[in-house]
This record gives C-alpha cells, sequence and structure tokens, in this order.
C-alpha cells in the first residue's frame, strides 16, 4: 500500500486509550482486533464508547464479530459490516505494556467516487487533437525563421493557441461539471435556500395570475405554452451551455415572428417572469447561481445578455411586481363589495340597523335597496360573502359576518371544494383563519375537490404563521388535525413543505411528530421529493429516530396567548338583535 499514517497519533486511537482506559486493557488481553479508522475520515465529534465498540472485532470458532454482535467478514483488503464495506488500508502491531494488539487502519469508500465517470473515448479524442494543434501552430511558427521579426505574426500565432487553450479548458470544465453536477448544485441550492424559499412563497401566492393581468395580448397565449415546456427543462441540463440554450430557445419561443410586433424589452421581462411564476421549478435562484458561477468564459454577448435577463426577470418576482393588492370581479351588490373590500361600518348597517322595516336585504319599495341575494347566497362563481371577506384578509368584516347565520355556515364550499377556512389557509391571513377556527361547525379537516386541507394549503404558499395557528389551536383546543392528510396526489403537508423549500415549516411539521415516511403516488417521500440535500438531511434524520419529536423551542403557550390577546383587541362591539 502507497498510504501511511501514524498510527500513535490517530484522534480515534487516542479517544480509546484515554478515555476507555478499561475496555482498551480488556481488548489488549484478549487480542482483540482494533479497527482504526483513517485520521482523515472521521469526525471526533462521533467518539464516544458505543462507536468503539463498533470498531473492536472478536473472534470466536472461526466467527468474527463487534462488541455491538454485528458480524463482520474480514478479506485481504476488505471488512464488511452486514451490507457496509470498508477498505483496509494497512495492518498494523500495536505494542503495549500489557501487551500486543492486531490493528487494521480502514477507511470508508467515497460514496461520490461511483459517481465520477472517465472521460468517454470522443472527450479523449478531442483533447487529444486540441493539444496536436496547438503543438502543429507552435511548431510550424519556431521553424519560420522570417516570421520571428513580424510582430503580426507573432500576435496571430499567440492568438490561435490562445483559443484552442480557451477551447480545450472548456471542455474540460464540462467534464468535471458534468461528473460532479449533482454534488455542485446541491451546494448552491443549499446556499440558495432562503432565496428560493421566499421566492417560491411569491410565485405559489401569485400562482392565478393572467396574461390578462399583466394586460399582454392574448397573441402570446400560443407561444406560452411552447415557451414553458422548453423554459422547464433547464433544472434537468447538467451543462451551462445547455442549460443557456433552453433559455436561449425560451426566449427565441417569445419572440418569434407571429406574436405582436411591438414586443419590447419589458414585456419580454414580463413575459419571462410569468413562465418562471407557472413552472414546476422550485430552484430558479440556485439555478441562476450555479450558471453565473460555472460559466466557464465571460459573460459578455449572447450569453451575458441571457444570464442578465434570466437574473431581471427573477429579481422582478422577488419585487412582488405580480402583487394584485384590490378585489376584482366582485359582484355590483352592497353585501359582496362591502365584504371584499372590508368596509366592516357598511356591513355592520347593512346587517344590523334597525331603520329598515322588514329585513335589510329585501327587494320591496320601502327599503329602498336594490335587489340582492340574501346573506349566505352564493354569486356567479358560487363564493359568498364570507370567502370574499376571507380570501383578502378582512379580519373585522370576517367577524361582522360570523355574527350573523355565517357562524353556523362556515362549511359552504365554492365550486372547487373550498370553504372560507381554506382561502384564509391559502392566502395567508391568520386572523380571518383563527376566526373561523374558533366557530363550531368549522372542520379543520376539510377537504377541497384536490384533496386538499387547510394545512396542505398553508404549506403550499409558504405561510408559517398560519401553519403555526392551525397546529397550536387543534393542541390548544384538543382538536385532531390530520397532521399526515394526503391530496390527491398523495402528497401529505411534509411533502409540499420538502418541495418547496420551506426549512422553517419542514422543521415544525417534525416537531408535530409528523410521518416522514408516507409515500405519494409517485412512490416518493418527502425527503424524495427537496431538491435542497439539507431539508432531506433534517427529514431523514428524523425518520432515522423513528419519527419522533417533541415540541421544543417554539413557546407554544406563549405562541397561544400572543394570538389569543391579538384577536381580542381587534373584537369591536357589534350591534345586539342581529338579522339572520
Amino acid at each position: 500500500m502507497e498510504y501511511d499514517e501514524d498510527l500513535s497519533s490517530n484522534p480515534f486511537l487516542k479517544f480509546f486509550q484515554e478515555n476507555c482506559t478499561v475496555l482498551y486493557e480488556e481488548a489488549v488481553k484478549n487480542q482483540w482486533i482494533l479497527c482504526i479508522p483513517s485520521a482523515n475520515s472521521v469526525c471526533q465529534d462521533q467518539f464516544d464508547e458505543f462507536y468503539v465498540r463498533k470498531h473492536l472485532i472478536v473472534q470466536h470458532g472461526g466467527e468474527s464479530r463487534t462488541l455491538t454482535n454485528e458480524p463482520v467478514q474480514i478479506s485481504d483488503d476488505r471488512l464488511i459490516f452486514g451490507s457496509t464495506s470498508v477498505r483496509i488500508l494497512f495492518q498494523e502491531t500495536i505494542y503495549t505494556k500489557l501487551g500486543k494488539v492486531r490493528a487494521l487502519c480502514i477507511v470508508r469508500d467515497d460514496p461520490n467516487a461511483k459517481n465520477i465517470k472517465s472521460p468517454t473515448i470522443l472527450q479523449k479524442k478531442s483533447i487529444r487533437d486540441s493539444v496536436r494543434t496547438v503543438k502543429i501552430t507552435l511548431t510550424n511558427y519556431m521553424k519560420s525563421d522570417q516570421d520571428f521579426v513580424s510582430p503580426e505574426k507573432l500576435k496571430q500565432c499567440l492568438d490561435e493557441v490562445k483559443n484552442y487553450i480557451s477551447s480545450l479548458d472548456r471542455r474540460i470544465s464540462s467534464c468535471v461539471i458534468h461528473n460532479l453536477y449533482s454534488q455542485l448544485m446541491d451546494l448552491v441550492t443549499i446556499e440558495a435556500n432562503k432565496i428560493d424559499a421566499n421566492l417560491n412563497k411569491i410565485r405559489r401566492n401569485n400562482c392565478d395570475i393572467s396574461l390578462q393581468d399583466l394586460e399582454l395580448p392574448e397573441e402570446f397565449s400560443s407561444s406560452i405554452t411552447m415557451a414553458l415546456a422548453e423554459l422547464e427543462k433547464l433544472s434537468d441540463k447538467k451543462l451551462v451551455t445547455d442549460k443557456l440554450d433552453c433559455l436561449r430557445k425560451t426566449v427565441n419561443l417569445l419572440t418569434k415572428t407571429d406574436v405582436p410586433a411591438d414586443l419590447n424589452a419589458d414585456n419580454l421581462l414580463a413575459l419571462l417572469s410569468y413562465l418562471i411564476l407557472k413552472s414546476q421549478v422550485t430552484n430558479w435562484a440556485a439555478q441562476l447561481e450555479f450558471i453565473k458561477f460555472f460559466h466557464t468564459s465571460s459573460l459578455l454577448g449572447e450569453d451575458g445578455y441571457l444570464i442578465s435577463t434570466l437574473e431581471a426577470a427573477i429579481d422582478h418576482l422577488k419585487l412582488g411586481s405580480f402583487n394584485q393588492t384590490l378585489p376584482k370581479d366582485v359582484p355590483d351588490t352592497p353585501l359582496f363589495r362591502a365584504s371584499a373590500f372590508g368596509d366592516a361600518e357598511a356591513l355592520t348597517e347593512l346587517l344590523f340597523s334597525s331603520k329598515f322595516e322588514c329585513h335589510p336585504l329585501c327587494s320591496c319599495h320601502s327599503c329602498g335597496l336594490p335587489r340582492v341575494v340574501d346573506a349566505i347566497g352564493t354569486d356567479s362563481r358560487g363564493w359568498t360573502a364570507l370567502h370574499y371577506a376571507t380570501y383578502y384578509g378582512h379580519s373585522d368584516a370576517t367577524q361582522v359576518l360570523l355574527r350573523t347565520s355565517f357562524r353556523d355556515k362556515v362549511q359552504i364550499p365554492d365550486p372547487v371544494g373550498r370553504t372560507a377556512l381554506h382561502w384564509a389557509a391559502f392566502r395567508g391571513f391568520q386572523t380571518c383563519l383563527l376566526l373561523l377556527c374558533h366557530q363550531s361547525g368549522c372542520d379543520l379537516n376539510c377537504r377541497d375537490l384536490h384533496g386538499n386541507t387547510a394545512l396542505h394549503l398553508a404549506v403550499l404558499n409558504g405561510h408559517e404563521p398560519c401553519v403555526k395557528a392551525l397546529l397550536y389551536y387543534s393542541e390548544q383546543a384538543h382538536f385532531r388535525l390530520n397532521y399526515d392528510a394526503m391530496n390527491g396526489n398523495g402528497d401529505t403537508a411534509l411533502h409540499l413543505a420538502a418541495r418547496w423549500g420551506y426549512t422553517n415549516i419542514v422543521q415544525l411539521l417534525l416537531q408535530w411528530e409528523v410521518d416522514c415516511r408516507i409515500f405519494n403516488k409517485h412512490k416518493q417521500t418527502a425527503s424524495d421529493v427537496s431538491q435542497n440535500l439539507k431539508i432531506s438531511r433534517i427529514i431523514s434524520k428524523c425518520c432515522e429516530l423513528g419519527g419522533k419529536n417533541f415540541k421544543e423551542g417554539f413557546g407554544s403557550g406563549r405562541f397561544w396567548t400572543g394570538l389569543t390577546r391579538q384577536l381580542s383587541l381587534k373584537r369591536k362591539p357589534i350591534p345586539l338583535n342581529p338579522i339572520e
């Protein structure tokens, strides 16, 4: 073996000798085999007596076992512990005052080594051809004595050599990046995790934006479909050049000849932002950082333009340029408009005033009011006034409505099966959500037509306060919230949090002992669907512990007291004798 190490300074052996004295003396006395991990392959933080016992082998009657009773097979250059195989770097005899003991210096195989592929035959040929071309260029110039006096010839030769070497450098770099893509992308994704989580939250909360909202002509619709399909291929490409090629094709599809001639830079930016918003890629910030970091040539020309355009589109989204704040398509009736615009005073006057001879929503001449639907009726889109109040987050208006017959009708679904609770969770309005939770008829486990509960929707759009509110309310109210409910795709709330990179929500759900081993319809666990290695490891570690965790560090009592106080301060006096 070429490998060598001074075992006397090995951190594992020193820990064994200094901290497990009795066990060390017993090992020497009984001639046990010491398996000593190489110094550069272990972390001292993992050393304890159990770890040491796993590395002591007892041989008896032709059978070898560790002190933790795990069977071991010993060959010339390998140890096999169950399903784990390690290499024997070298063997050595350690002499002590108590006697001698056999030691094996071992090292685990690098899990990444099997992913590293040798250059293909074509890559090797390409490299050899480049080297040969450079050599021929230099040789020809050096043999031409008359060219030495010509600065132009010298510069031409140097430029040719530089171009060949630059091309060769790009090919070698591409080969390295292709082989190590998964590891490199894991690192970049971890670094960009917070940015991507915030970006995904913005994307999810604006997922219903349409081309009309962007004030762009409908003629773009045909281009959008093809361009989106092309852009989503970008995340599957391993080479920067291939990623940029996807981006180039996307831009070309958006600017093809049959779209309006007045397409300008602002429209292109809005269109690309729209595509990113609609795509299923969950790590756009990481994709951009990967392209910028591993781009091997100058960021000038078309490549520089494409990278700058992608960066500008992502910034366009991060600035919240698509946010829709004002209600739209609201029926032109007093009840619905007051609910949608959060006019609590108008609602109170409408629903509780005693000036009306019969009731405030009638159509008789004495009232002077236009004909409107009754208080719990729905409009043309199937929404009630309570849907509008909660969708736009008007807690005061929600309180007014819940003092009427709505308090017993909170389970009215819209055409997609969503109740007011679903929309409050989807939009992230914690106060509205808690007001609904306190109503006796509110079912926290109610599902929409896609199988999503309110917890699914709060997690999907990254609304951590709403997730906390649902979890803590169910605990305080002794309501059994189904944390592990699966939607139509078989995804649990943990699947959705992991897929979209919401680290805080993942940790919060694991505190509530959700089942992290559930498979969705694609046979994937929450760890499998995450593109963030950090999140995958958090979930995997919890699974190794049996899925058990504890509600520590979140201060559930203080949190709940604070929420209750906030709600009590927001309550306003409501006139007696409400009209139901």
